[in-house]
């Protein structure tokens, strides 16, 4: 348990800290009296200044994966990448330092559930790569010990949000429009966070229809790639002291262009709209995707219709064996025909409607 716990904090040490934040109700909104119209104005003008900082000092942009040009923009930084693993280090050592004392006093058994829900803290608190790690060992019990891979079943969902007030100025300016004439309602704070965005609920002025919006984290793409260079540089040394026959910079770069491309919500959206044509065509429309708003989506903005469900987990016993037929008959169509898969198919990506699908 000592080494499955260590090794975890060890790889994701690399990833960078995260924002917090509270989650607050839908509300409906209105339309201001024209006599607000200029304090509005300058708030919309403050909010503006603080939300660019996409692309901003980046070695390379979303869905454009270069190490080279990381290697070459981070090593012209080395007191940004020092300061950083120095940071990372000291919020790791008391974790690691808490589980090898376990391990050498013979109570990990007594400690497994505390240092669990410290693994989860630590985790989220270390930023978008870590959290995308650890969401991928939520359900990997052969990597990682039962216990630690329930307690960061909590990254699925609920990962601490940025700011709601930044969230809505940024649909403002990527999508350049104005919430209070496209929206009849859109949640003040954010209904679900997860590693890269978060989601808000709203309903369309002109449908009435029920729409996600989901945001992208400001800052995330530099964060992600010093996470992958930090990876990348310190793969050889990692290779050569744990004896892996295995290609761990190939690997990283790997991982690193499927990363880098998830950043570019216009790539989801084009494989949204795949992925539901693919299913229907082959007569799997019970597995679907929602349908993507397009005048409303851009790079760092998503929009699709509002889909209400539960979690497979929570799905009755009786249901469970339909359920799982429909997933298997998925993925062998996804892996022997179309040829595109669902990579991040953990259960807070995975819901089952009221109607059965």
């Amino acid at each position: 348990m000592r080494h499955a716990a260590t090794s975890f904090v060890i790889f994701v040490l690399i990833a960078a800290p995260s924002t917090l934040s509270f989650i607050h109700p839908i509300v409906q909104i209105r339309h201001k009296p024209r006599c607000g119209a200029a304090s509005h104005a300058a708030l919309r003008m403050k909010q503006s200044v603080n939300v660019g900082k996409y692309g901003v000092d980046v070695p390379y942009t979303e869905a454009a994966y270069d190490p080279d040009a990381a290697d070459e923009f981070f090593r012209a930084r080395p007191l940004t990448s020092l300061g950083r693993l120095g940071q990372l280090v000291v919020r790791s050592s008391g974790f690691i330092s808490n589980v090898v004392l376990d391990k050498q006093l013979g109570r990990e058994e007594q400690m497994v559930e505390k240092r669990s829900q410290e693994l989860l803290e630590l985790v989220t608190s270390l930023g978008p790569t870590s959290i995308k790690v650890g969401q991928a060992l939520s359900t990997r019990t052969d990597l990682l010990p039962a216990a630690y891979a329930a307690g960061l079943t909590g990254l699925q969902d609920a990962v601490p949000p940025f700011s709601g007030e930044l969230g809505r100025a940024i649909i403002e300016q990527d999508l350049g429009i104005n919430i209070d004439e496209v929206f009849s309602e859109l949640s003040l704070e954010p209904v679900a966070s997860a590693s890269i965005g978060q989601v808000y609920k709203g309903k369309l002025r002109d449908t009435g229809e029920y729409v996600a919006v989901k945001v992208q984290r400001p800052g995330v793409l530099v964060s992600v790639a010093q996470d992958l260079f930090m990876m990348r540089s310190l793969a050889p040394t990692w290779k050569k002291f744990q004896d892996i026959n295995t290609d761990l910079v190939g690997l990283v770069d790997a991982w690193g262009e499927g990363f880098v491309n998830e950043l570019d919500y216009r790539k989801e959206a084009a494989a949204t709209t795949a992925f539901s044509a693919a299913m229907r065509e082959r007569g799997l429309g019970s597995v679907f995707a929602p349908d993507v708003v397009e005048s409303l989506s851009s790079i760092h903005v998503l929009t699709t219709k509002w889909v209400d469900g539960e979690r497979l987990a929570s799905s009755a016993a009786s249901d469970v064996p339909r359920l799982c037929g429909v997933a298997l008959n998925a993925y062998l169509t996804m892996l022997l025909d179309t040829g595109t898969l669902h990579c991040d198919p953990h259960p807070g990506n995975l819901l089952r409607t009221p109607d059965g699908r």
